[in-house]
Protein backbone atom coordinates (compact mmCIF):
# COMPACT_ATOMS: atom_id res chain seq x y z
CA UNK A 1 0.00 0.00 0.00
CA UNK A 2 2.70 2.38 1.06
CA UNK A 3 0.59 5.18 2.50
CA UNK A 4 -1.52 3.12 4.91
CA UNK A 5 -2.51 5.43 7.73
CA UNK A 6 -6.02 7.01 9.27
CA UNK A 7 -7.03 8.61 6.37
CA UNK A 8 -6.94 6.51 3.55
CA UNK A 9 -8.86 3.37 6.41
CA UNK A 10 -12.31 3.42 6.11
CA UNK A 11 -14.36 2.35 9.32
CA UNK A 12 -18.06 1.13 10.09
CA UNK A 13 -20.32 3.15 11.62
CA UNK A 14 -20.99 2.76 14.95
CA UNK A 15 -24.47 1.50 14.41
CA UNK A 16 -23.39 -0.85 11.12
CA UNK A 17 -23.69 -4.31 11.29
CA UNK A 18 -20.48 -4.14 9.72
CA UNK A 19 -17.11 -3.96 11.88
CA UNK A 20 -14.66 -4.71 9.66
CA UNK A 21 -11.99 -1.47 8.57
CA UNK A 22 -11.61 -0.98 4.84
CA UNK A 23 -8.22 0.03 3.50
CA UNK A 24 -8.86 3.38 0.26
CA UNK A 25 -6.57 4.87 -1.99
CA UNK A 26 -4.11 2.61 -3.44
CA UNK A 27 -2.77 4.87 -5.68
CA UNK A 28 0.98 4.35 -3.57
CA UNK A 29 0.33 0.72 -3.89
CA UNK A 30 2.63 -1.49 -6.41
CA UNK A 31 2.28 -5.38 -7.22
CA UNK A 32 5.17 -7.22 -5.53
CA UNK A 33 6.92 -9.79 -7.94
CA UNK A 34 6.44 -13.32 -6.60
CA UNK A 35 10.25 -13.84 -6.57
CA UNK A 36 10.36 -11.39 -3.35
CA UNK A 37 9.99 -13.19 -0.20
CA UNK A 38 7.49 -11.89 2.34
CA UNK A 39 9.04 -9.21 3.97
CA UNK A 40 11.25 -8.36 1.65
CA UNK A 41 11.99 -5.47 -0.24
CA UNK A 42 11.40 -4.26 -3.64
CA UNK A 43 10.23 -0.81 -4.23
CA UNK A 44 12.70 2.08 -4.32
CA UNK A 45 10.81 5.34 -4.14
CA UNK A 46 9.95 7.56 -0.68
CA UNK A 47 6.52 7.67 -0.51
CA UNK A 48 3.79 7.59 2.01
CA UNK A 49 2.06 10.62 4.90
CA UNK A 50 4.76 11.43 7.33
CA UNK A 51 5.00 10.58 10.50
CA UNK A 52 3.55 6.96 9.38
CA UNK A 53 6.64 6.06 7.26
CA UNK A 54 9.16 3.54 8.62
CA UNK A 55 12.62 4.88 9.48
CA UNK A 56 14.21 2.04 7.29
CA UNK A 57 12.52 4.11 4.60
CA UNK A 58 13.19 7.43 5.85
CA UNK A 59 16.83 6.92 5.75
CA UNK A 60 17.38 4.81 3.09
CA UNK A 61 18.53 1.96 4.29
CA UNK A 62 16.59 -0.49 2.37
CA UNK A 63 14.05 -0.22 -0.72
CA UNK A 64 10.14 -0.41 0.76
CA UNK A 65 9.04 -3.84 1.83
CA UNK A 66 5.78 -4.45 3.31
CA UNK A 67 7.01 -4.84 6.39
CA UNK A 68 6.97 -1.29 6.16
CA UNK A 69 3.30 -1.06 5.78
CA UNK A 70 3.10 -3.55 9.33
CA UNK A 71 5.03 -0.33 10.60
CA UNK A 72 2.47 2.41 9.26
CA UNK A 73 -0.07 0.47 10.92
CA UNK A 74 1.15 0.11 14.49
CA UNK A 75 1.61 4.14 13.84
CA UNK A 76 -2.26 3.83 13.10
CA UNK A 77 -3.47 1.76 15.60
CA UNK A 78 -0.87 3.73 18.39
CA UNK A 79 -2.25 7.24 17.28
CA UNK A 80 -5.91 4.79 17.80
CA UNK A 81 -5.18 4.38 20.84
CA UNK A 82 -3.66 7.89 21.93
CA UNK A 83 -6.42 10.46 20.82
CA UNK A 84 -3.70 10.84 17.52
CA UNK A 85 -0.47 11.04 19.54
CA UNK A 86 2.03 8.98 16.89
CA UNK A 87 5.11 7.37 18.12
CA UNK A 88 8.20 9.32 18.32
CA UNK A 89 11.62 9.48 16.73
CA UNK A 90 14.41 9.66 19.20
CA UNK A 91 17.78 10.21 17.52
CA UNK A 92 19.76 8.05 20.65
CA UNK A 93 16.58 6.12 21.58
CA UNK A 94 14.48 5.11 18.67
CA UNK A 95 10.90 5.02 18.82
CA UNK A 96 9.19 6.20 21.79
CA UNK A 97 5.41 4.56 22.36
CA UNK A 98 3.01 6.33 24.56
CA UNK A 99 0.52 4.20 25.24
CA UNK A 100 -2.20 4.37 27.61
CA UNK A 101 -2.14 2.46 30.80
CA UNK A 102 -5.23 0.46 30.46
CA UNK A 103 -4.90 -0.79 27.54
CA UNK A 104 -4.54 -5.11 27.42
CA UNK A 105 -1.04 -6.41 27.88
CA UNK A 106 -1.45 -8.13 24.20
CA UNK A 107 -2.56 -4.96 22.39
CA UNK A 108 0.69 -3.17 24.26
CA UNK A 109 2.94 -5.94 22.56
CA UNK A 110 1.23 -5.84 19.09
CA UNK A 111 1.91 -2.00 18.58
CA UNK A 112 5.66 -2.36 19.92
CA UNK A 113 5.82 -5.30 17.66
CA UNK A 114 4.74 -3.26 14.82
CA UNK A 115 7.60 -0.27 15.25
CA UNK A 116 10.00 -2.87 15.83
CA UNK A 117 13.68 -2.64 13.68
CA UNK A 118 12.79 -4.04 10.37
CA UNK A 119 14.72 -7.26 10.91
CA UNK A 120 12.57 -7.58 13.72
CA UNK A 121 9.40 -6.39 12.94
CA UNK A 122 6.77 -9.52 11.74
CA UNK A 123 5.40 -10.34 8.39
CA UNK A 124 1.98 -9.52 7.38
CA UNK A 125 1.12 -13.72 8.31
CA UNK A 126 3.06 -13.41 11.59
CA UNK A 127 1.13 -10.40 12.87
CA UNK A 128 -2.27 -12.40 11.97
CA UNK A 129 -1.51 -15.16 14.74
CA UNK A 130 -0.66 -12.51 16.86
CA UNK A 131 -3.14 -13.01 20.11
CA UNK A 132 -4.42 -9.82 20.23
CA UNK A 133 -6.14 -10.43 17.07
CA UNK A 134 -7.30 -13.82 17.76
Amino acid sequence: HRDLCPRNILYARKDSPDSDCKIIDFSHAGVVPAHIPEGGSYFDRTLGTAGYVAPEVLAANSPYGTKCDVYSLGCTIHGMLTNGKLPRRHPRVGIMTVLPPNISQECRDFVNLTLEPADKRPNVSELLNHPWLN
